[in-house]
């Protein structure tokens, strides 16, 4: 193992983004197939597949793991304009645990329908975390 950061456009959420049915019945029609799981009958439910996948291998929603007075905008606000907080940061956990990811920042950048994505990783803090070293 190594120390990792991965980002993208996941087109799920994460469990930290408390998504409600209201908020799933709301998304654009070209956006529900990735982002929830429908069953006839049954409310809908939020996709968290791709977050579990990442925390299954030791990685850590990096935007969620910081305190909100280090985010832009505080709270884990939309990352689409179709709605939900579908871009994102993951980081090992020595990296989260060091404290090396310092700042998270949204901004609208112009010509997409995402906004863009920032964290900012201070050098002594990185320089401090331990690889993690093989893991099963």
């Amino acid at each position: 193992g190594e120390l990792a950061v991965a980002a993208g456009d996941w087109n799920c959420f994460s469990p930290d983004d408390q998504v409600t049915p209201g908020v799933l019945a709301a998304l654009p029609p070209h956006l529900r197939p990735a982002r929830m799981c429908a069953t006839l009958g049954q409310p809908l439910v939020a996709n968290y597949d791709v977050h579990q996948a990442l925390a299954s291998v030791g990685l850590a929603d990096a935007a969620a793991g910081l305190d909100p007075a280090c985010r832009d905008p505080a709270t884990l606000a939309p990352t689409g304009k179709g709605g939900g907080r579908v871009d994102r940061f993951y980081v090992t956990q020595e990296l989260r645990e060091a404290g090396a990811v310092l700042a998270y920042a949204q901004k609208d950048g112009g010509g997409s329908d995402h906004l863009m994505i920032m964290i900012t990783v201070g050098l002594r803090e990185l320089a401090q975390a331990a690889a993690p070293g093989f893991r099963p």
